[in-house]
């Protein structure tokens, strides 16, 4: 299980962006976890790394980003049926967590694959091309 996952979201055009709210196309990415053992419910909080105060539900770009104008969203898996953006929280409590995985008995599992989607936003009037990076954090709990 990786601690750091990368999740490239390529190349967009800038004509893709035609007004704050708008989006480029979602790429799909998972995060593996270790639920062997496990009794109890696993919910998962995404934590903003450059503002952890951020319970909004757009990533702002790192201070070494050259675009201007866009943030990044994390949404669920498309088979969830949900397709609102997850919103972040802090490293630790149940302000914006989600559950990600239900687990009754003791666990045979294994490893569970939490399926998600990212993409950019146009959060700004104009967006400027360049570099977009994004950083956060995910905590596991078991309740």
């Amino acid at each position: 299980m990786s601690s750091s996952i990368r999740v490239p979201l390529g190349s967009v055009p800038q004509r893709k962006f035609t007004g704050p709210g708008s989006t480029s196309d979602p790429v799909n990415f998972s995060i593996p976890i270790d639920c062997t053992g496990v009794t109890r419910n696993v919910y998962m909080t995404f934590t903003d790394n450059t503002n952890p105060g951020n319970t909004g539900n757009i990533l702002p770009l790192t201070r070494d980003s050259t675009a201007r104008g866009i943030g990044i969203q994390i949404l669920p898996d498309s088979a969830t049926g949900i397709s609102y953006p997850i919103a972040f929280g802090p490293e630790s409590g149940a302000i914006n967590q989600q559950l990600v995985a239900t687990l009754g008995r003791q666990s045979d599992i294994g490893r569970v694959d939490v399926k998600l989607r990212a993409r950019y936003v146009q959060t700004g009037a104009r967006v400027v091309p360049g570099t977009a990076n994004g950083i956060l954090t995910y905590t596991l709990s078991y309740q």
